[in-house]
């Protein structure tokens, strides 16, 4: 209860309080899985009752299976979290899928590209998640769709060194020789700070 409110405290105190307080329970955990999972990042083992709990809780909801999955994943149990993962897919958290296509990317490549595809339209300003589904492409020698990717990635964070590194990676990797490269180099706004 002394807690700042995070969904961990929060899924917890109802896993806690679930017998003597149902209707308490049931409010601690609407209140905890509210709360945004960006920078979320359960991995105790203790944690995974409470967790599991909250799934069961929760079937309809992402946000508790997202969580139990990062907590087997860190635990080494990756079929176990990729089975939670394949349960979100009406989620609209890109990280969501930016970690559900790491686990998808030697098994199911196609799926996994999906989901890269996905964390870019949900969230189309974010560099990380442009940067995995370059990288998808340049890992896989798929150049003609590196260098598309690519180019809109520095449309839209043209200062960003990793997407310009992919670039520079997707440019030679096409044989367009080092002059394009350095040219993208030599014009790219220079770091601050």
């Amino acid at each position: 209860e002394q807690c700042p409110a995070s969904p961990a405290a929060g899924i917890w105190l109802a896993y806690l309080t679930r017998s003597a307080a149902p209707a308490e329970s049931a409010a601690h955990l609407d209140k905890a899985l509210a709360i945004s999972p960006w920078l979320v990042f359960p991995f105790r083992e203790e944690d995974i009752p409470a967790f599991e709990w909250a799934a069961g809780e929760r079937p309809g909801d992402w946000t508790p299976k997202y969580y139990l999955a990062l907590i087997l994943w860190s635990k080494g149990r990756m079929d176990e979290a990729g089975t939670l993962l394949e349960q979100c897919s009406e989620s609209d958290f890109a990280p969501l899928f930016l970690a559900r296509a790491a686990l998808r990317s030697a098994d199911a490549p196609d799926k996994a590209e999906e989901d890269l595809t996905k964390a870019v339209a949900i969230d189309p300003q974010a560099w990380r998640a442009r940067h995995a589904l370059s990288r998808f492409h340049l890992d896989r020698g798929r150049i003609s769709e590196a260098l598309e990717t690519t180019a809109r990635s520095l449309a839209v964070s043209p200062g960003e060194a990793a997407l310009q590194s992919d670039r520079v990676e997707a440019l030679l990797a096409a044989g367009r020789g080092f002059q394009a490269a350095l040219k993208l180099l030599q014009g790219s706004p220079k770091p601050t700070g």
